[in-house]
């Protein structure tokens, strides 16, 4: 039954691939091939993993001109909802980006910096039973004509194979690229040097036929295959990076803020001397009653006070000290320059932060997550932090039982210096079996060596079965997690 779903499901995969992406069309009355043609969308998605190319179509127009090939191209890309930074590990989109309109006028004039395409063509002579074109399949090369006996006549005819072949066109030389959901502007016209360079058929061929099958075809079909889709993965980078440093910044002022508000609150909550040289009981702890500590009563207050807002500091997570009160949260410059070897990834327990070392100050609070990364410039860090798990089985042919497949969670993305996550995390899933194949076979004391040999077979077989049962049962999970939003690690 489920290789049964899984022929249908690749069928109507194939299916709707092809649909998108193959054209047909019909000679003009001046001898023109005129169409436009989809690229398969997930031909598009396999080539852009940025996904800023959503979709691509091209314009072909092909005709004659003193017997000689010429074409015109023109290309029109749409982009997509979203683009990936892989550098941040991290999506960005416009309604991200809104409240930063040089960033958002930045991310709306992203576009690809190149495409080179594959097309893909198959000449269709229509009625091939005239005398004219019995005598244009003749002057073709042999693979592409084969011999048939006509019923309703005593003469041999010739019949077409397969008279295909494919060509290059890049948007260097053929097309250009325009801005999102416009079409390009057309370039010149061009013209290969003859017709033995403007399609590659399957079989060699001289130009003379070349013009003939090109005279002679009455309609064509053209499919597009992405060859490859350059982005410009840098400025991607740079939009995503200077989001960061500002988002950042803003949790800086807001956390900067909160301590002010702290201190504040702090010192007004500590009793104050009243005319006597007493204090007033505000129903705390009297420090002032202290004699020993009357003679130092304002170092005492300022203890005090560096407690207090050391507590305050840990109870938020909030990792400045009064050393650094007038740079906030920025990290000191001798901590910049010194690059990666001012920190280093500390443990509390089971408990993961980072820390600079040539300032003693944390710069990411111990949390219950993995640092996989951290960047000093924008001061965050890519963490993991594990989500949860879950136990599928594959069926029991597998040694006669059943493998389990532990899928595990994780939510990768991106902390700032107060441990939260400074954008939504993405979720991810990798898998874990417990299934351990048998390195012998198991053989009775007389088994002779055609029995040994039968056993290793039966084992190497049966290894393969279970590790073809686990990826069929993997395949099937990660279909699943992906249709709710999770990504394959």
């Amino acid at each position: 039954m489920l290789k049964y779903l899984l022929f249908l499901f690749l069928f109507a995969f194939n299916y709707q691939v092809r649909s998108q992406q193959i054209s047909e069309t019909a000679k003009t009355e001046d001898n023109r091939f005129i169409t436009q043609v989809d690229a398969s969308p997930i031909d598009v998605k396999l080539k852009d993993r940025t996904e800023l190319v959503e979709q691509i179509t091209l314009g072909i127009e092909w005709w004659t001109l003193l017997k000689e090939p010429t074409y015109k191209y023109l290309f029109r890309w749409r982009k997509g909802s979203r683009v990936f930074s892989s550098a941040y590990t991290t999506y960005l989109s416009e309604s991200l980006l809104q409240k930063y309109p040089d960033l958002l006028k930045r991310y709306n004039q992203l576009k690809p910096t190149y495409i080179e395409l594959e097309l893909s063509v198959i000449f269709d002579f229509g009625d091939t039973f005239s005398n004219e074109k019995q005598n244009a399949i003749k002057s073709l090369p042999e693979c592409f004509r084969k011999e048939k006996e006509a019923t309703f006549t005593d003469r041999t005819y010739y019949e077409l194979t397969d008279l295909s072949g494919k060509l290059k066109v890049n948007s260097n030389t053929h097309f250009y690229i325009s801005s999102k959901d416009k079409t390009g502007d057309d370039l010149s016209p061009g013209s290969p040097k003859d017709w033995t360079e403007f399609v590659m058929y399957n079989c060699a061929i001289d130009n003379t036929a070349g013009y003939s099958i090109f005279k002679n075809s009455e309609s064509a079909t053209f499919s597009i295959e992405i060859v490859k889709i350059e982005v410009p993965q840098r400025e991607i980078d740079a939009i995503a990076k200077e989001f960061f440093k500002r988002e950042n910044a803003k949790d800086d002022v807001a956390e900067k803020k909160d301590n002010k508000k702290k201190k504040v609150n702090n010192w007004n909550e500590t009793p104050s001397p009243d005319d006597n040289g007493g204090s007033k009981d505000n129903g705390s702890n009297n420090s002032w009653d202290n004699d020993d500590k009357s003679s130092n009563s304002w170092d005492n207050i300022e203890n005090s006070n560096n407690k207090d807002k050391q507590n305050s500091d840990n109870d938020s997570n909030n990792w400045d000290n009064s050393e650094s009160e007038k740079s906030g949260w920025e990290l000191p410059a001798d901590s910049e320059k010194s690059g990666k070897e001012s920190y280093e990834v500390r443990y509390d327990g089971n408990k993961q932060g980072v820390y600079d070392k040539l300032n003693d100050l944390m710069l990411i609070p111990f949390g219950d997550y993995q640092i996989i990364e951290y960047k000093p410039e924008e001061k965050m860090a890519k963490v993991s932090i594990a989500a949860g798990s879950e136990e599928k089985y594959t069926s029991s042919d597998c040694y006669k039982k059943r493998v389990k497949i532990t899928v595990r969670k994780y939510d990768i993305g991106y902390i700032g210096r107060n441990g939260k996550w400074i954008l939504e995390p993405k979720k991810t899933i990798s898998f874990y079996d417990n299934f351990n194949a048998p390195m012998v076979s198991l053989v009775s004391a007389d088994c002779d060596y055609d029995c040994r040999k039968r056993a290793e077979r039966d084992r190497i077989r049966n290894n393969k079965k279970c590790y073809r049962l686990i990826e069929e049962k993997e395949e099937e999970i990660k279909s699943y997690y992906k249709s709710i939003g999770y990504e394959i690690e």
